[in-house]
């Protein structure tokens, strides 16, 4: 372009035109880029203690960097198997794993047509606010994750939380990370109130749980019901 203006009447008009279009689209270029590794590293410092395969880290960083390697449209069960050289049975419980982790999210779509794409929840994460923890003990894992416990009883030093915190999950025994959870409420709870759906929320009778509550914390007569969705 520059050439050709030279040799012309040397109107630059079109030749800005042109290296402008060309500065801009180098521009978004860049800033595609810088996101996409700023999207990757943020997705990292949440589920880098997640306790994943090697092949799943493998696919993850594949699907996270994009490019024409990087299965824009998602990825199924068969090229999973392909990118982790695991059987098939293995590349399904490793999507189902990293489904319920929330590292992925899976199509609405059933059957061979079923695809599983990254997690972007992350991203409304304010990347200089370090994620708060909780734990759980690892026997209430699988209700956590099916979405049948909702709520968890704590005293006041455990419940530093507000509405609309997300929050990283981990097992209480190894610090495993297994979800995210966001707080929906927390609301003071008096032990003398304690009713059976709180003792069903801990697996417990209701007896057992004021049994368990006194001698842990005796004395204690305020607790806190914080309430929580799965992410």
């Amino acid at each position: 372009m520059l050439e050709k203006t030279q040799r012309g009447d040397m109107d630059l008009t079109h030749w800005l035109s042109w290296f402008l279009q060309m500065l801009e689209s180098t521009v978004d270029t860049a800033i595609q880029r810088i996101d996409q590794t700023l999207d990757k590293s943020r997705f990292w410092q949440i589920y880098h203690a997640s306790n994943l395969s090697a092949g799943q880290i493998k696919v993850l960083n594949r699907l996270l960097d994009g490019g024409e390697k990087g299965f824009a449209e998602g990825i199924n069960a068969s090229q999973y198997q392909k990118v982790a050289k695991v059987s098939k049975a293995t590349a399904t419980r490793h999507l189902t794993e990293l489904v319920s982790r929330g590292c992925l999210v899976k199509s609405a779509s059933g059957g061979r047509s079923t695809r599983y794409h990254i997690h972007r929840n992350f991203n409304s994460y304010n990347a200089g606010k370090t994620m708060k923890n909780i734990t759980f003990y690892g026997r209430f894992e699988a209700d956590i994750l099916a979405g049948r416990k909702t709520i968890t009883l704590r005293e006041a030093s455990d419940a530093d939380f507000a509405a609309g915190d997300q929050v990283r999950v981990s097992r209480y025994e190894d610090d495993v990370f297994f979800c995210n959870i966001e707080i929906i409420a927390i609301t003071p709870v008096q032990f003398a109130d304690l009713n059976d759906q709180h003792a069903i929320q801990e697996n417990m009778t209701l007896a057992e749980l004021k049994q368990v509550i006194s001698e842990i914390y005796p004395g204690l007569n305020e607790l806190f019901m914080i309430e929580f969705r799965l992410l």
